[in-house]
């Protein structure tokens, strides 16, 4: 009995296309954010909302930089499996395993 790993490449490369949603609205959140405050009657509370969203800024951007970095290591590791998959392959089938 040959051992196996078995690697859903597909799971990685949808986790990374989530996140690259997840990022878009990190990325667009201070625009919605202050677009939603012109919708608050209250002025206080729209003001509120506006500081939040201008004040959030830094740490958005280190979120959005670390769901990037994380986006690019699910499609690396999906690529390095399945190139890992078509060597063994291929080395299997040069040896008459395959």
């Amino acid at each position: 009995m040959t051992d196996q790993v078995v690697v859903d490449t597909q799971s990685f490369r949808d986790a990374a296309a989530l996140l690259t949603t997840i990022k878009d609205e990190f990325d667009n959140s201070e625009e919605n954010t202050v677009a939603a405050a012109e919708d608050i009657p209250h002025e206080l509370l729209a003001e509120t909302v506006r500081r939040f969203a201008l004040n959030w800024d830094t740490k958005r951007g280190e979120f959005s930089d670390s769901i990037d970095i994380l986006n690019q290591m699910g499609n690396a590791i999906a690529e390095h499996f399945e190139q890992y998959d078509l060597e063994t392959a291929a080395a299997a089938e040069e040896s008459g395993e395959g």
